[in-house]
């Protein structure tokens, strides 16, 4: 098998994780993108209590990533943001040749927020989330 590299980006990211096993690599790969991705998600998550960005940052915080500063809001409530962490979780699929990471909000009403109403547009954080990542991936081809 040969593999030949002419993006420079992607030069150093392959050179990044060549010192490390596939399988170590692939997930230290994935979780840099999950982190990511959710980072953006929180980022443009709507706020007003805080409890919706608190199910994506508990989820972040289970893969070791660290939230932005501030990232409650001016306005957040405690009980809220403790419903929001109990609301948010992490889970791993692994197998030989794949990794599968999914978080998870099961804020009441998450799926408003991302897919809208007839009286409210979508904010559509996860799928923007999802672009703005994948857009930086594709970048580093």
């Amino acid at each position: 098998m040969r593999l030949e590299v002419e993006n420079e980006g992607l030069l150093r990211e392959v050179g990044r994780y060549r010192r490390i096993r596939l399988p170590e690599g692939r997930r230290e790969l994935v979780e840099d993108l999950a982190r990511s991705g959710l980072k953006e998600t929180i980022e443009l998550n709507p706020v007003e209590t805080g409890r919706a960005r608190a199910g994506w940052v508990a989820s972040l915080l289970r893969l070791g990533g660290v939230p932005s500063a501030g990232w409650s809001g001016g306005r957040s409530e405690d009980g809220a943001l403790t419903d929001g962490r109990n609301a948010g979780s992490l889970s791993r699929l692994e197998s030989k040749d794949q990794i599968e990471i999914r978080a998870k909000n099961e804020v009441e009403y998450i799926n408003y927020l991302e897919y809208g109403t007839r009286k409210m547009s979508p904010f559509a954080m996860v799928r923007r989330a999802l672009w703005k990542v994948s857009q930086r991936l594709r970048r580093r081809n």
